[in-house]
């Protein structure tokens, strides 16, 4: 995208606003887990036998699924680097833009987890669901609204 074609987009339009979004993102779920790792006192039970906040190394994939080797770390770089270039070249609505940038935001900063710390950590734990994340929250909500978007726009 030129120079010229940038300065004729709206504020929502521009690649730099969801690289932002992304980033933010970003350094939000690394701060949470870092809160949750270091400063918490751990578990804290905020509703007792649903919702409490613990600490999971999860050195699987979703739900701790196994996976082998750095599968997780390839199939994260490659679905980051495709949704940047289409925030990049391609116009879309601004719930695909926001969808794309929640993805993108949970995949990295679960893949920063993992080439740091050799594992995600996890710390939401509702019921029996697996412990999870903000990471995993945005993957979630991101996938929902771009299926929401692909079912309604339709």
């Amino acid at each position: 995208m030129n120079q010229e074609t940038q300065s004729t987009l709206n504020f929502w339009q521009k690649p730099y606003v969801w690289y932002g979004l992304v980033l933010d993102l970003i350094i939000l779920d690394q701060i949470s887990k870092y809160a949750i790792r270091e400063w918490l006192d751990l578990p804290i039970v905020l509703i007792p036998d649903w919702l409490q906040i613990v600490f999971v190394e999860n050195k699987g994939i979703a739900f701790s699924l196994p996976v082998p080797g750095g599968l997780s770390s390839v199939i994260a770089v490659v679905v980051s680097l495709y949704l940047g270039w289409q925030l990049w070249v391609k116009q879309f609505s601004t719930t695909m833009r926001l969808s794309y940038a929640l993805i993108m935001a949970g995949a990295l900063g679960n893949l920063i987890d993992r080439f740091w710390l050799g594992a995600v950590t996890d710390f939401i734990s509702v019921s029996t669901f697996p412990v999870f994340n903000l990471a995993d929250s945005f993957i979630c909500i991101g996938v929902a609204l771009l299926i929401w978007h692909e079912v309604t726009s339709g």
